[in-house]
């Protein structure tokens, strides 16, 4: 195990299981003889809950964090070659690209048992969008192993992408096209070589006019297709999104429906438990009962039989005396 292994399992972690988490790596370290690896193990820092989010973004392959960092050299270039049409349409892009990532943050979250407020939801936001700025703060966090996310965008540093310096904004034509320039007609050889090479000079100049609006015309082409090709992945990213939320939403109604139905049953079993005692009750009441007429009979029984026996003695004397 080495120090990378470690950051890894531990900011890929649930975070009630951290610090336990980090004790028994550095534990490791240190029966490895490794002293140096057990102390700086034991130096690293839980991440804060949007750190964590973040963090899970990094791993979870259906939140694509670089397709989203790769709009941030996209944006500069819109910003010095590219036409507000074209800024506009990235910058929409960039915004929802940001918000379905979020909110894929929100669900993973909420599915490994975390709380997720919205000052937590906000810094998850405001992270991704800092990061999309900064090329080294992306590298971060396509690491995964952020302990704390910034509450604001200046919490990176501030240097951006470098830039090549921006073209040149082409003026008008010199002269209307197919024309030639409008030069005074020369009064000797000499002037009538400078006359020629001005118009060389022109024409060389316009050419190089009418080139540079090519290349800037091909540059926003691709540019636009490079847009299109990702709002079309950002389109299946959402899709998918949708989907694993549905898929969610059935589980959790039937794990409910389940819930439900085990705890009428437990509820029909008490009744009838109830109910089979209450017989039992009644059949014991019942059984008493007829015990104790049964006594009560042989009593009355053997009450006729002395009666009986004592009317027959009371005949016989009766017919003694007679």
């Amino acid at each position: 195990m080495d120090m990378d292994a470690a950051r890894k399992l531990l900011y890929g972690g649930a975070p009630e299981d951290f610090v336990a988490t980090r004790h028994a790596l550095a534990r490791q370290a240190r029966a490895a003889k490794d002293r140096e690896l057990a102390r700086r193990i034991e130096g690293l820092r839980k991440p804060s809950r949007s750190a964590w989010l973040v963090n899970q973004l990094a791993r979870d392959p259906q939140a694509d964090l670089g397709e989203l960092f790769s709009l941030g050299p996209l944006l500069a270039q819109m910003h010095t070659a590219g036409s507000p049409e074209q800024l506009r349409e990235l910058t929409i892009l960039r915004r929802r690209t940001v918000a379905a990532l979020v909110a894929r943050a929100v669900d993973v979250g909420r599915s490994r048992g975390q709380t997720v407020t919205e000052p937590v939801r906000r810094e998850v936001e405001t992270c991704l969008e800092a990061a999309l700025s900064h090329p080294e703060a992306a590298k971060q966090v396509l690491q995964g192993c952020l302990v704390k996310a910034p509450t604001t965008a200046a919490a990176f540093p501030m240097d951006l992408f470098e830039m090549p310096p921006a073209p040149a904004t082409p003026g008008p034509d010199p002269t209307p096209e197919g024309l030639a320039p409008v030069i005074p007609l020369p009064r000797d050889d000499e002037e009538r070589e400078q006359a020629k090479a001005e118009r060389e000079k022109v024409r060389a100049e316009r050419e190089r006019q009418q080139a540079e609006r090519e290349a800037q015309r091909a540059r926003a082409h691709a540019l636009a297709e490079r847009v299109q090709a990702l709002e079309n992945r950002l389109s299946a990213v959402a899709l998918r999104v949708g989907e694993a939320v549905e898929q969610e939403a059935g589980a959790t109604a039937r794990a409910q429906a389940a819930a439900s139905a085990r705890e009428l049953a437990a509820r029909r079993v008490v009744e009838e438990q109830q109910r089979l005692q209450e017989a039992t009750r009644e059949a014991e009441e019942a059984a008493a009962r007829h015990d104790e007429a049964t006594r009560g009979l042989r009593e009355l029984t053997a009450e006729q039989e002395r009666l009986a026996a004592a009317l027959q003695a009371l005949r016989e004397g009766v017919e003694v005396i007679d």
